[in-house]
């Protein structure tokens, strides 16, 4: 049986559609969290230079999405871990400029 919580009131659903809502909330949920967790770190990942911090940048998101959805929130970490990456991983890779193109024979 599924209850969610809504302002005083209490939803009950049970069987199938039960089922498809629970999905819904905590598939969905864990997902949107992620790409707004992603899309944060992408706007801050943008500004860095330093490989090492976007390293760490990266492991925060994804161990920080993962931990707020399924601890805390009580949704689904592994789809909130693959919204943060594919939202923090959407940006374009700026080439140095000072690098000269490999040739190979």
């Amino acid at each position: 049986m599924f209850a969610a919580h809504t302002g005083r009131a209490y939803i009950y659903a049970s069987g199938i559609s039960g089922f498809a809502v629970d999905v819904a909330i905590g598939g969905g949920g864990g997902l949107v969290l992620g790409v707004a967790v992603g899309y944060a770190a992408h706007l801050l990942v943008h500004r860095l230079d330093d490989t090492m911090a976007i390293l760490v940048t990266s492991l925060v998101v994804a161990y920080g999405s993962f931990l707020v959805a399924e601890h805390y929130l009580h949704l689904s970490g592994v789809l909130a871990t693959v919204g943060a990456g594919l939202a923090m991983g959407a940006h374009e890779s700026r080439p140095d400029p000072d690098s000269k193109p490999v040739v190979v024979r």
